[in-house]
């Protein structure tokens, strides 16, 4: 049996990685729809691979990246996770592709990113207005912030978003497999009151590849993330966008009743304390 050269194995698992980075734009010569990118079949092998792996019946696996899985039945009475621990364990639950489907990943990796960001951002939202307003009360000087704020939960959202996947140098492993260190990076430009806010965050990973010793492609690859620090970097990001929408908002709301019933300086002081109030969960 062939051994595959040390540079091609590095070159393809680098060079698939690196295919599931992409970008989407809300942009008019942009689509929002789901990227594809049909290259990534040519780095998979057409040599089937043994159904009996223990590992998985699929060529691919990567994290779903989805705070919303149904992972109920995994969490029972002997195994109860907190909310925290459950949020990192759905954006950890693997999905599966093999060569015909394997174009659809770079979509299905940045709409679920996406989708998680934004849930999280929501969630702060909520819990932060319902606490500011507890703090604060209710009367006729915060009517016009409380308004601000409750249409902004639902029109805030993502302008562009850029996902990034990149390799560092590897890490040793027997039987011919391959292990490279894996950055996930994301750049996301969110609109809400009339600007937009960019956040950047990054998690660190692996990628395991095994290949073909005929035609040096990947037999096997599997793709694996610290979601735990993917969770906490965009509850800390969630939280500064948070704080910079309640701030905006507070500033918009005393300048449109700069003319009538002035907010005092004891209470905007309030608000932006109130803006970074902790909530029990995120």
């Amino acid at each position: 049996m062939s051994i595959v050269p040390e540079a091609r194995r590095e070159s393809v698992l680098s060079g698939f990685a690196t295919l599931l980075s992409t970008t989407r734009s809300d942009a008019p010569d942009h689509s929002f729809s789901t990227t594809k990118e049909p290259m990534l079949k040519k780095f998979l092998s057409d040599v089937n691979f043994e159904k009996e792996n223990p590992l998985s019946e699929h060529i691919c696996s990567f994290p779903s990246l989805c705070l919303k899985n149904n992972m109920s039945s995994f969490n029972d009475s002997k195994t109860k996770m907190t909310l925290l621990e459950t949020a990192a364990f759905n954006l950890a639950f693997p999905i599966f592709a093999d060569k015909d489907d394997i174009e659809n990943a770079p979509g299905f990796l940045i709409e679920n990113l996406s989708s998680s960001l934004h849930c999280l951002i929501e969630y702060r939202m909520k819990s932060s207005i319902s606490a500011l307003f507890k703090a604060l009360g209710k009367n006729k000087e915060t009517v016009a912030l409380q308004k601000i704020l409750t249409d902004e939960c639902s029109s805030l959202s993502f302008t562009a978003i850029v996902t990034s996947f990149r390799t560092l140098p590897k890490i040793e492993a027997p039987d011919g497999a391959l292990y490279l260190p894996l950055v996930l990076e994301a750049t996301v430009d969110i609109s809400f009151l009339g600007v937009i806010e960019t956040i950047s965050f990054s998690s660190p990973g692996t990628i395991f590849g095994n290949f073909n010793s005929k035609d040096y492609l990947l037999e096997r690859v599997e793709i694996l993330f610290d979601t735990v620090a993917l969770l906490q970097v965009m509850m800390k990001d969630a939280r500064h966008i948070v704080r910079k929408v309640i701030a905006r908002a507070t500033g918009i709301a005393f300048h449109s009743r700069a003319n009538t019933h002035k907010l005092s300086k004891a209470r905007i002081y309030r608000l932006h304390s109130c803006s970074s109030l902790k909530t029990e969960e995120y």
